[in-house]
Formats: C-alpha cells, structure tokens, sequence
C-alpha cells in the first residue's frame, strides 16, 4: 500500500506517521520518491508489535562469536536476532573497557572492531548484507532518522547494562560501501581524576593550581580525540569551584554531569551556538565557564570577551602538543591581540598503555635507550630507574598491557611568548623561548613516567617524540 492507505490504516497523521517512520516503528521500502509499505507490517503496528525484519543473512555466527568472547560459552539465540547481537556488541565493549565501538564496511564484508587501550582490535567480521540492519539498530538507539543514509548524523543514549550506566554518543557516516557507525562509550559512574591523581611534575602542578585560582583568563586543554583532555578539563573545573562560585558548562553533549554546574545546551540550528550561548552565559552571573570546544573566530573572541570581564574560561582544543595549540589560537584570533593577551595557560595531553601489574618485570634499558632518555633529561637521569617490560599474560590478554594513564605538558603564556608569536616566531622558537623558561614537554613526563616502571620508552616514543633540537 502507498503511505496516505497507511496514515488511513492506522488512524494517525501524516507528521506523526514520519515520525513513527524515522524512529524505526514502521518499516517501508521507498521506491524512486515514493513509500512503499507491506499490509502486514501496518498491522503488525496496529498489535503494538515491532515491525517484522527479514534478515538478508544468518547473523547466528556473529552472535555465537560475541557469546564466545563474553561468556566463553554460546547458546541458541531467540527473539530479535539484531538487537541482540547489537547488545552483546555493546556488552563486550563494557567488558573490554573499550572506549569506542565500530561498524565498518570494508570491501566484502562487515567489521566489528573495539578500541581497547587505545589501540583498534577487530572482533569479528560478517555478512556484509547486515549491516545496514546493525547500522539501523544503533541509529535507533540515538533517535536518529533512519530514512537518511546520505548523510552524517550523530546523538546519544543512556543505557543500563548489566546494572551499568552508560552512555554512548553515536554517529552515523556514509561511506562508499555501506553506513559506517561509531559509538563512543562513557561509564557515567566513573568518577573525576582529582589534581593529584594526574601524577604531575611540581613545577606543572604549581602552574596548574595557580591559573585555576586566579579567578580569570583563557586556559585551553589540547590533545586530540580520545587523549582525555575533556576528562581532564572537566575535573580542573570542578577542582577549582567552591560552593560560594557559579559554574556554568557549555557543550553539544554533556559528558559529565557536575552537581555544581549550570549545563547550557548548544543548538546552533536554533541560533544557540558557542558565541550566543557564551554571551548569554555572561548575563547569568557566572564565575567559571566551562566551553567544550572553540571552533571559530566568532566563539574565541566571545569566550575573550568573558575572560576580560573577570571570568576564569576553561575549553579544549585539537591540536598535536601545547605549543601546536597556542600557534593555532594566535592564528584564529589573528588581529585581536585580547585574545593572546587573556590566554594564560595550555595544557595538552596523551594517553599512554599502562604496563600490566600481572605480568610486569624488571628490564634493563639498552645503550641507545640510555643516551636517548639522558639526551631529554641529562646526564646519569637513568640511575636509578625502574623500567619494566611485560611479556604478556590472560590478564592483559597477552597485550602486556592493561589500562591507560595520562602524560601531558602545562605551558606558561608569558610575554615573552606573547611577543614572539605577535612577531611570528616558528614552533621551534617558541619552543626554545618556554624551555628557558621552565617547560618541560610532554616526552620528559612520558620518560619519567617510564623510568618509574609504569609503561615503556617505545610507548612514549609512540605519542611524544623528542622535540626537535634548537641549530
């Protein structure tokens, strides 16, 4: 039947019916411009049950597969085959602590593969015919409209899983073979790193503590997706507000949910973007602001602005290292010397695998990694170190390693750097201009770390390379 014998059939409206539609509650064929829709299914409706799929493949081996990896056992699958294996994807993701999950369409075939340690595992492949069906049940779970498939998408739902809470912020990308969909998981019982627990040098923690008092200026937390910095960024706030301080966060999705903050919502559809919502917030009497991304001039110079009228604004930015971020906001804000004159901080951040606690023994660094570490640290720094290596044990899952752990730079805008960028210094003068004045990269509190026995040189290496030596 066409769609106005199916809005007669079920009694409703025609905008209520493309909402059903776009919720996945009716299920239709559209042929050229045109829905197409099958008697039972409407009925199916009228039953208050679900609409009816037919899979264009077995998906029982990728359920059995998942079962195997989760229980180490499978039994016979019944009821929605889908949203099972949707589930147990999910499951297993939480059991791996993964942070992401990924539906791939590769050539020939469908991928499910987990970032487990920041590192992408691929946990199994499949008929590819299923994955617009997968596709469709996570788009589902985030409200999407599931008639689009030709462009991006993105939402988030909170669900219990096993007595957890999660949530999972989803997007939804076309690709040429097929729908690919990533969903980011985050364990809302997961409580906020304090300043301490971040494991940072004397100097950087001194600097840190005192920006977040000062009770004013533009402090930017970089690092690229997935290095923790909106974590870190998030318990900075928190950190630094008093019950006698406002707090107001400014966000698309609200990643934690501070019992302190005011939480404003971006919608720039409806003209709520970043700049708007940072001149509003103005309006409210805040102290802190909290802006999880500056993506343009327009929003920089609006969270200035705040900064001058004695507001402290912490936000995060992408960018390589600390002083990649500094060079990229001195370029956005070309021209507008308040910008560069309220920035007082940047602090950038990776995220390093954590040598497992299991399998983990002592290793005496080789000659070349000696005179490398004493090349970043000085002479006789390996003196006493304690590097450890893990050959891998059923508890890391023969990886060596388990869990992840931070490694970051704080840099000092002073007004020597100020100058030096207003007169367009290179990245290797300006690193030369923060080393004489105390910073130290992000490759130093890597080796520290390492030297300690708490993840490897290699890991490091791998994340924060030796900085380029001044001619």
């Amino acid at each position: 039947m066409d769609m106005e014998q199916a809005i007669t059939s079920l009694a409703t409206t025609r905008p209520t019916f493309y909402r059903w539609l776009r919720a996945g509650r009716i299920t239709g064929v559209k042929i050229g411009r045109q829905w197409r829709f099958r008697r039972d299914d409407i009925e199916r409706v009228l039953r208050g049950e679900s609409p009816r799929i037919d899979l264009p493949s077995d998906i029982k081996p990728l359920i059995a597969t998942l079962q195997k990896r989760l229980d180490g056992h499978a039994s016979p699958p019944t009821g929605d085959l889908v949203l099972k294996a949707s589930e147990l994807a999910i499951r297993l993701a939480i059991a791996l602590k993964a942070t992401d999950l990924h539906l791939l369409p590769l050539p020939g075939t469908g991928s499910l593969q987990l970032r487990v340690d920041g590192v992408l595992v691929e946990i199994a492949r499949f008929d590819p015919k299923l994955l617009g069906l997968l596709a469709d049940r996570f788009k589902s779970f985030a409200a999407m409209d599931l008639t689009i498939r030709d462009r991006a998408q993105d939402g988030r739902v909170t669900l219990t899983i096993d007595q957890q809470r999660m949530t999972l912020m989803i997007t939804a990308l076309p690709c040429v073979h097929g729908e690919c969909v990533v969903a980011r998981l985050h364990d809302l019982s997961m409580a906020l790193p304090t300043l301490e627990a971040m494991a940072l040098s004397s100097r950087d923690h001194g600097l840190l503590k005192r920006s977040l008092a000062c009770g004013s200026g533009l402090l930017v937390f970089t690092g690229p997706t997935g290095s923790g910095k909106t974590t870190t960024m998030y318990a900075c706030a928190a950190a630094s507000a008093t019950p006698a301080q406002r707090l107001v966060s400014i966000e698309r999705f609200m990643p934690f949910d501070l019992p302190q903050a005011v939480h404003v919502h971006v919608d720039a559809a409806n003209g709520m973007g970043y700049a708007a919502c940072l001149r509003a917030v103005v309006r409210v009497d805040p102290d802190i602001i909290v802006v999880d991304e500056l993506r343009d001039r327009e929003a920089l110079e609006a969270a200035t602005e705040c900064s001058l009228t004695g507001h402290l604004v912490l936000t995060a930015q992408h960018a390589p290292d600390a002083i990649g971020a500094l060079r990229h906001l001195a370029v956005l804000g070309h021209g507008n010397d308040a910008v560069l004159d309220e920035l007082t901080l940047v602090w950038a951040q990776r995220f390093v695998r954590r040598l497992c606690a299991q399998c983990a023994v002592s290793a005496p660094l080789a000659v070349a990694a000696v005179r490398r570490v004493e090349t970043l640290l000085g002479k006789g720094a390996t003196a006493k170190s304690k590097t450890r290596r893990a050959p891998g044990c059923p508890a890391c899952r023969t990886t060596g390693f388990q869990g992840r752990m931070m490694i970051g730079e704080v840099l000092e805008v002073t007004r020597e750097l100020r100058a030096a960028l207003r007169q367009s210094a290179t990245d290797q003068e300006l690193r030369r201009i923060a080393t004489s004045q105390g910073f130290t990269g992000m490759a130093c509190d890597g080796v520290r770390k390492a030297l300690a026995g708490l993840t490897t040189l290699d890991e490091v290496w791998r994340f924060a390379p030796l900085p380029e030596q001044p001619a």
